[in-house]
């Protein structure tokens, strides 16, 4: 749960940085930022999946 509020608001984080400066996306540092905001969104996407696959598993073997 703690990740999934991590990724929320790592991501209206990036947004809020979007929308405060339009400009901000086009520079080096924007680009970098965002890539790494999204990577750590996917990776918590990715981590929940797997926890949630790993519960099926285990209740369809009991």
């Amino acid at each position: 749960m703690k990740k999934r509020k991590a990724a929320s608001r790592c991501w209206e984080n990036i947004s809020n940085d979007l929308k405060q400066n339009t400009r901000f996306e086009k520079t080096i540092k924007g680009k970098w930022l965002a890539l790494f905001g999204y990577s750590q969104i996917l990776h918590t996407f990715a981590q929940l999946n797997l926890q949630l696959l790993q519960n099926a598993t285990m209740y369809s073997k009991n």
